[in-house]
């Protein structure tokens, strides 16, 4: 599929050349202020030069958006990210950074995050084709964006699909959305969030978060002594060595600690069947 025909009145063409040439012709078009023109040529040899059309639509948003064209900037990212899914384009190390550069122009654009988090939503569901955990990268770019718009329910299964160098991040995001609440929300919310990565397969970075929960201080996420904080190092340790029998154990004898909660006790019966192929507890003919 190609680029959706403009239906705004016509404009010159681009003066052929080689692409580069042409992209430093239409980038003077923007520095001249002639943003109505440039969008239109841009929208233009993106549909008649398909196999560079990503590389023209990511030129043409970032040189908009450094000049706060906000609006302008963001359509040429989303016909950017309509062309990679349309095209099925490779989730290339090359494609990645087209569609990094678009999101760190509209990370600095004024007035834009909301743009910001719809661009990036589109952009992890690209990356993710295939059944793949998408872009490790993109996740963390969602998920501060997420948490920057105080969507934080929002932002955690993303996090929890970032690479490892998103762990003080993630930290930083629970430490601050934790302000005012009280010990037990704290360590609940410390549960949830180390039980989503190993729900999604990270149990690296769940070991480094639960770490990292149980060291942060004044105060702390996770008490490393108290009940909620051996549930979860028990947790990790039943997962890591592939121990049904453990995790039974935990499941039955911290009820108390995970049964009150949905979200929790959905993560738990999560991990039983994603582990050790054990099937949430049933009441009946319901479960649990």
């Amino acid at each position: 599929q190609g680029l959706p025909m403009s239906a705004d009145v016509p404009v010159d063409k681009p003066v052929e050349g080689t692409m580069e040439e042409t992209l430093q012709r239409l980038a003077q078009c923007v520095q001249d202020a002639r943003y109505f023109e440039a969008l239109q040529q841009y929208k233009s040899l993106a549909r008649e030069r398909q196999p560079d059309a990503a590389e023209v639509l990511c030129s043409g948003a970032v040189a908009m958006l450094a000049h706060r064209q906000g609006e302008e900037g963001f359509e040429l990212g989303m016909l950017l990210m309509d062309h990679l899914r349309a095209a099925d384009h490779e989730v290339s190390a090359r494609s990645v950074r087209w569609v990094h550069a678009v999101s760190d122009a509209l990370r600095g654009a004024e007035g834009m995050c909301r743009r910001h988090v719809k661009f990036l939503r589109a952009a992890v569901k690209w990356s993710c084709k295939g059944g793949a955990q998408g872009d490790e990268g993109l996740h963390l770019l969602l998920a501060t964006g997420h948490d920057a718009a105080g969507e934080l329910a929002l932002a955690l299964p993303h996090y929890a699909r970032s690479g490892m160098d998103a762990v003080s991040a993630f930290v930083r995001a629970l430490t601050s959305n934790s302000v005012g609440m009280t010990r037990d929300e704290r360590e609940l919310l410390a549960l949830r969030a180390v039980f989503l990565c190993l729900n999604v397969g990270r149990e690296d970075l769940a070991e480094s978060l639960h770490a990292c929960c149980c060291a942060s201080t004044q105060p702390p996420m996770l008490d490393a002594e108290g009940v909620r904080g051996n549930f979860c190092r028990l947790m990790l340790t039943a997962c890591r060595h592939r121990a049904p029998p453990l995790f039974l154990m935990l499941r039955s004898n911290y009820l108390k600690v995970h049964g009150a909660e949905p979200t929790l006790r959905e993560a738990v019966e999560r991990i039983g069947e994603s582990y050790f192929n054990v099937a949430a507890p049933t009441v009946g003919s319901k479960r649990a």
